[in-house]
C-alpha cells in the first residue's frame, strides 16, 4: 500500500526551522583546535625537532621508544603519544606490567597530503602498528565539551541532516523519492515529543504518515523486550517508554529532538514467535531501511540495555596538535594536526554491531546512518563521513578506508561494466576486474562473510536485500549468491586463508556447494588474486566453462532468500586427480592427474572449503577449470587458471553427471617449460597428532602437466 507521507514536508520544514550555529562558532571552535596542544615526552616532541629524517631522507623508519620503561614515563608525565599507544596495547588485552620487552619505530611520509605517522609496537614476538594522521590544521575541527545526549551533540546531528537534505542532490533526490513510499507492515508510535508512552501500530490503516527512523542494534544474550503472541495485546494498547530497554529509549529521544514520531526496531515490529510472519517481513528489509530518514546504530552497546549514549570523558578532542620546527631550510614549518585513524576504524568500523550479519546489510540499505560509537557519533550519507570532531567531513577526504561498505547509489555509474553473457567454450570476454557492479558484488560477500549470524540459515536472507538493488542494474539471475552471466568468475570464491587458515566444519544444508554461502568464514574472490593488468601486459579474462542451465528450491516464494536445495549445470572439461599414497618422506605427497604423475614444484593454489568426512589422499577428485587470466601468451600458454575440485555425488554413473565442490585451485603457467601448458599449485595440509595432541601445517606441492587445458567436454552437474 502506497502512502503519500503528507506531513513530510511539514517535518522538513521544521527541520529547517531550528537555529543554525553562528558563523562566528567556525572560527572560534578552529582557533580553540589551533590553541590544543598536547604535551608530548621528550622522545615523541624529538620526531617535530632537529632533523625531519635523522638517518637520513632514505630511511624514513626511526626508533622511538626503546623500553616499557621509557612508555611508562611518557604516560606519566601526560604524552599524547605515549597515552595513544597505551590505549591501543589495552585494546588489545595487552597489560603494560606484563611486557618484559618492549620498543617502538615511526615512520613519518608527509610527501602526500596528508601526511601519514606510522608507529609500530613490539613486544615479545607480537608487533601492533598504529597510524595516526597529520596535517596541516585547515580543516575545522571540534572539541567536545558534552555527552552524547546533550543539546550541543544534538544540534550536531541536526545540521548534518539539514545540509544532506538541502545540499547533497543525490540525497536530495532520494528524500524526493521517499515522499511516497510504502510505509512498513508495523511502526513504532512514540507520540508527539514529550510523550510518556508508546505503542506498536499497524500501517495498512493508511492513517498513518511520515518520516521514520530504523535502529540497528545487538540483541545480546539476555531476555528483553519483544513483539510476540504474549506482549502483542499491550505493546499495540501502549507502554510507558521508561519500560523500553536503554537503546530504545535513547533512540526515541533522538526521534523527537529530530521531531520524528515513528521508528522501526526489529524485535517490536516482526511477530517473534511466529515464522509466517518473519516470512513475509524478511524480504521487505530493502525498503524498510531503504525509505527510513535515518538508520540509527548502537554501534558500541553489546546488547539493548547497552544504550546509545556511552560515559566519555571531556572535554574530548580525538586529536591534537603540535608545532614543527625543523631545521632544514627545504622544511616548511607549520601546525600540524594529528588523529588518530586506528582508534577511528575500531570505533566506526569495528565496533560489537557491525560484526553481525544483519547490520552489514542494514548500514548499507540506510540512505542516511547517525552510528552512536564509545567515543563520538558519526554520520555517513552517499556524499559526506563525519563526525562530532571533524563535523564538516574532513575524513571522508583523508581516510578513505573509513567509509564503510560499497556506495550502493552508483551502482549503474560511469563505472558500471556491461554484463556479458556467457559465450562459446573458449570466448574471451575483458572485463574491468576492479570496477562494476559485480566487483562491487564480490567486495560486498568477501566483507559480509567475515561477519557472524546468531542463526546460520539466515546467510543467504541477511542479504537479500542488497541483491535486490543488484537485481535492478544487473537485469540478471541471481542464484544463491551468484549471478548468471557472471557464474564462472563467480564460481571461483575460496576461503580466505590470509584471514583464516584452517577451514571450518561444513554447517547444515543452507545453500549448494558451488556458493559461498554454503561455508561458514572468511572468503575472497578469483580477481583479488589475479596479476594486476598494465598498460604493456594485459590481463584478459577467459571463461572455460559455459552455462547450460541453473535453479534454486527457495523455502518460500523469495527467491533472494533462503534455499533448500539447489544446482548449475555447465558444459567443461573435467581432469581426474588423486593424491597417491606417500612416498619418500611422510612430508611428501605425489598426485596423479590424467593417470600421470607429477612432481613437486611451488606454483598456485589448492584449498579445500571446509573440514572432509575422508582423508583427503583417500578421494578420488576433479579438476574443473573456470577461468583463465592471460597475462603473457607463449604459445597456448595461458598465464593463470582458477577453478572448482569436486567429488562425484555417491550414487550417479549417468552421462550427466552429478558433482558437489569440496574446493577450490589456482594454477599459475610454468614458464621455465614452454614446450607444454604446465601449471602447478600446492596443497596445505594440516596435520594432527592424537597422542602429543599437537598440530602441524605443511605444504605439499604439486606440478601438473597438461599439454592442453582444451580436453573433450562433458555436461555436468554441480549442486
Amino acid at each position: 500500500m502506497k502512502i503519500l507521507c503528507n506531513s513530510f514536508s511539514s517535518w522538513a520544514a521544521s527541520l529547517k526551522a531550528v537555529t543554525k550555529p553562528k558563523n562566528k562558532e567556525n572560527s572560534s571552535q578552529h582557533m580553540a583546535a589551533a590553541k590544543h596542544r598536547h604535551l608530548l615526552c621528550d622522545a615523541c616532541i624529538v620526531i617535530f625537532r632537529g632533523r625531519k629524517y635523522p638517518l637520513g631522507p632514505g630511511t624514513r623508519v626511526t626508533e622511538h621508544l626503546g623500553s616499557v620503561e621509557q612508555l611508562h614515563e611518557g604516560i606519566k608525565i601526560g604524552c599524547a603519544i605515549c597515552d595513544r599507544l597505551a590505549r591501543h596495547l589495552a585494546s588489545r588485552l595487552v597489560r603494560l606490567q606484563n611486557i618484559e620487552q618492549f620498543r617502538s619505530t615511526y615512520d613519518l611520509d608527509d610527501y602526500d597530503r596528508p601526511g601519514k605517522i606510522k608507529f609500530v609496537m613490539y613486544w615479545g614476538a607480537q608487533n601492533n602498528e598504529v597510524y595516526q594522521l597529520a596535517t596541516n590544521l585547515n580543516q575545522l575541527c571540534r572539541q567536545i565539551n558534552s555527552g552524547f545526549d546533550s543539546a550541543a551533540t544534538v544540534q550536531v546531528i541536526q545540521g548534518w541532516l539539514r545540509n544532506c537534505l538541502d545540499g547533497h542532490q543525490q540525497c536530495y533526490q532520494r528524500w524526493k523519492n521517499a515522499q511516497e513510499f510504502q510505509l512498513p507492515t508495523r511502526l513504532v508510535d512514540t507520540g508527539p515529543s514529550g510523550s510518556k508512552e508508546c505503542r506498536v501500530v499497524r500501517t495498512d490503516s493508511g492513517s498513518i504518515s511520515g518520516a521514520y527512523l530504523t535502529l540497528s542494534h545487538r540483541w545480546g544474550q539476555s531476555p528483553f523486550l519483544q513483539l510476540n503472541s504474549h506482549t502483542i495485546g499491550n505493546l499495540t494498547t501502549g507502554i510507558p517508554i521508561a519500560e523500553l530497554p536503554a537503546t530504545f529509549r535513547d533512540t526515541v529521544s533522538i526521534a523527537h529532538q529530530l521531531g520524528i514520531r515513528y521508528l522501526w526496531i526489529d524485535s517490536l515490529c516482526i511477530q517473534q514467535d511466529s515464522k509466517e510472519d518473519w516470512i513475509r517481513e524478511s524480504p521487505t528489509m530493502s525498503h524498510v531501511y531503504g525509505f527510513a530518514t535515518i538508520n540509527i546504530v548502537a554501534g558500541h552497546a553489546h546488547g539493548p540495555e547497552g544504550g546509545l549514549f556511552s560515559t566519555r570523558e571531556f572535554p574530548y578532542f580525538g586529536y591534537f596538535t603540535v608545532r614543527s620546527a625543523w631545521d632544514s631550510r627545504w622544511e616548511s614549518n607549520a601546525d600540524y594536526l594529528l588523529w588518530d585513524k586506528v582508534a577511528l576504524e575500531d570505533d566506526f568500523e569495528f565496533a560489537p554491531l557491525t560484526q553481525r550479519g544483519w547490520v552489514f546489510q542494514e548500514r548499507l540499505m540506510a540512505p542516511r546512518m547517525l552510528q552512536f560509537g564509545k567515543e563520538q557519533v558519526y554520520w555517513r550519507c552517499s556524499k559526506l563521513f563525519a563526525s562530532e570532531t571533524w563535523p564538516q567531513g574532513a575524513l571522508s577526504r583523508e581516510g578513505k578506508s573509513l567509509r564503510f561498505g560499497t556506495d550502493l547509489d552508483d551502482l549503474d555509474g560511469d563505472d558500471a561494466m556491461e554484463v556479458q553473457p556467457l559465450g562459446e567454450l573458449g570466448d574471451s570476454c575483458t572485463e574491468a576486474l576492479s570496477r562494476g557492479p559485480i566487483a562491487k558484488w564480490e567486495r560486498l560477500v568477501s566483507e559480509y562473510s567475515r561477519t557472524e549470524l546468531t542463526l546460520p540459515e539466515d546467510k543467504l536472507v541477511a542479504l537479500s536485500g542488497v541483491a535486490k538493488l543488484f537485481q535492478q542494474t544487473l537485469k540478471d539471475r541471481y542464484l544463491a549468491g551468484l549471478w548468471w552471466s557472471s557464474l564462472p568468475r563467480l564460481l571461483c570464491w575460496r576461503r580466505d586463508i590470509k584471514k583464516e587458515q584452517e577451514p571450518r566444519v561444513r554447517p547444515k544444508y543452507r545453500a549448494p556447494s558451488w556458493s559461498w554461502a554454503s561455508v561458514d568464514g572468511p572468503i575472497t574472490f578469483t580477481t583479488t588474486n589475479m596479476e594486476p593488468p598494465s598498460m604493456t601486459n594485459p590481463l584478459r579474462i577467459e571463461y572455460l566453462i559455459t552455462g547450460v542451465d541453473g535453479k534454486i528450491d527457495p523455502l518460500d516464494s523469495d527467491e533472494m532468500a533462503q534455499v533448500k536445495g539447489g544446482a548449475i549445470t555447465v558444459r567443461a572439461r573435467l581432469h581426474p586427480f588423486k593424491l597417491l599414497p606417500k612416498k619418500y618422506s611422510c612430508e611428501r605427497l605425489e598426485v596423479s592427474v590424467n593417470g600421470t604423475e607429477g612432481t613437486t614444484i611451488t606454483l598456485g593454489t589448492l584449498i579445500i572449503d571446509a573440514i572432509l568426512d575422508h582423508e583427503l589422499h583417500d578421494l578420488q577428485l576433479w579438476i574443473m577449470p573456470a577461468l583463465a587470466g592471460v597475462q603473457k601468451e607463449i604459445g597456448d600458454n595461458c598465464g593463470q587458471i582458477e577453478g572448482l575440485v569436486l567429488q562425484r555425488r555417491s550414487g550417479t554413473r549417468t552421462e550427466n553427471d552429478t558433482y558437489e565442490r569440496i574446493g577450490y585451485f589456482h594454477a599459475a603457467a610454468d614458464y621455465e617449460d614452454q614446450s607444454t601448458d604446465t601449471f602447478g599449485f600446492y596443497l596445505q595440509e594440516h596435520r594432527e597428532d592424537v597422542q602429543s595432541g599437537t598440530r602441524t601445517v605443511t605444504h605439499i606441492h604439486h606440478k601438473v602437466e597438461l599439454r592442453s587445458w582444451v580436453g573433450p567436454c562433458q555436461t555436468v552437474t554441480i549442486v
